[in-house]
């Protein structure tokens, strides 16, 4: 008999800004032409799973352009970060 699988249950917590620790400069930065393939610029829901330690903010945000081409906008202006607890453990995930 194949076990019951419970289904995954998010309890999400406000979005918040994460901000730069120290300043950074500001500065446009240009993705490869495989990043800008037009078939792959798709959005997705995925799921990012982090063990419970610091991480660095990340330098930037995606933006099209005028041109039509994906950049990374560095700012300090911040990410936006949602945190979740789940109803099981996520390692016994696959």
């Amino acid at each position: 008999m194949t076990p019951q699988k419970a289904p995954l249950k998010l309890v999400m917590k406000e979005v918040v800004l994460i901000k730069p620790s120290k300043p950074t400069p500001s500065s446009i930065l240009s993705l490869s032409t495989l990043d800008n393939i037009p078939d792959h610029n798709s959005l997705s829901q995925t799921v990012h799973v982090y063990r419970s330690t610091i991480h660095d903010s990340e330098p930037g945000r995606l933006v099209k352009h005028a041109d039509g081409k994906l950049r990374i906008n560095c700012s300090a202006d911040g990410v936006p970060f949602l945190e979740a607890n789940a109803s099981c453990h996520l390692s016994s995930l696959h």
